[in-house]
């Protein structure tokens, strides 16, 4: 069983290096069996990534679904129509439908959204960042509290 944690978003749009900047905090600290990587958003490379694992976390820089720095843990099947609020032109959202009809959607999907506010060329806001911080505890909690034997049974 593979796990995979995607962090997704753009070093260059503010808010938007959320997923990218939770990325190498998880990287020092997960669990053996948990590969952890970046992502542009390109849906292809997306696809590619959901791809040859059992159990997806994604972690995205979002707007519209509370205060930024919020963050909001989506399940499947409900990442697939909630996270449409990414900041990409196609996004999490599309990537989990286009992998779903291709057959090659994990059996767990879990989206992390970080609520930004500024996805403007600059630096991400202290508040995604202390929102960055949030959601790598969350994740690595969840890493750590759920053995692989109760994963695959769900």
């Amino acid at each position: 069983m593979t796990t995979r944690v995607i962090g997704v978003g753009n070093e260059y749009r503010g808010d938007d290096v959320a997923g990218l900047l939770v990325a190498p905090q998880l990287r020092r600290a997960v669990p053996a069996g948990v590969e952890v990587v970046e992502c542009d958003g390109e849906l292809g490379h997306l696809l590619d990534l959901l791809e040859g694992a059992s159990r997806v976390l994604l972690v995205d820089a979002a707007v519209g679904g509370g205060p930024a720095g919020s963050v909001r843990r989506l399940g499947h099947p409900e990442a697939r129509h909630r996270s449409r609020s990414t900041s990409h032109a196609l996004g999490v959202a599309e990537a989990i439908s286009l992998a779903a009809a291709m057959g090659r959607l994990p059996a767990e999907v879990v989206v992390y959204a970080i609520m930004g506010r500024r996805f403007s060329f600059g630096p991400a806001s202290r508040a995604v960042e202390a929102g960055v911080r949030k959601a790598a505890t969350r994740i690595l909690h969840e890493l750590v509290s759920t053995p692989p034997e109760a994963i695959a049974r769900s």
